[in-house]
């Protein structure tokens, strides 16, 4: 018999200050962040190594921490924060930041 946990039903998420903030950049820089959707796709084991690794930096966090993981090419496969990126993946970066809770960004919405 398997016993599945309630995935929604964590005390981090009772304080409102489990904030995520997605960019999207072009190749210029410009933000493209409104004209975008992101989608990830990862596999179990991918999942698994990317929220090791992100718990793995919860517990290390220092505001501007960062990972950069780069898409794999045929000379070079970077494997960072568990997961490795498809060639045909964007450059995805991840920074420890202050974003406060959600109130603040309920009155921008």
């Amino acid at each position: 018999m398997v016993i599945e946990k309630n995935c929604n039903d964590y005390d981090f998420e009772k304080g409102g200050d489990n904030i995520a903030k997605v960019c999207v950049y072009d190749k210029s820089g410009n933000d493209i962040t409104k004209d975008c959707t992101v989608t990830f796709h990862l596999n179990k084991n991918a999942l698994i190594g990317f929220g090791s690794s992100a718990i793995c930096l919860a517990n290390n966090f220092e505001v501007g921490r960062h990972s950069h993981i780069e898409p794999m090419t045929k000379e070079n496969i970077v494997q960072d924060m568990g997961i490795v990126l498809t060639p045909d993946s964007s450059e995805l970066i991840v920074i420890c930041a202050d974003l406060g809770n959600f109130d603040a960004y309920r009155k921008k919405s």
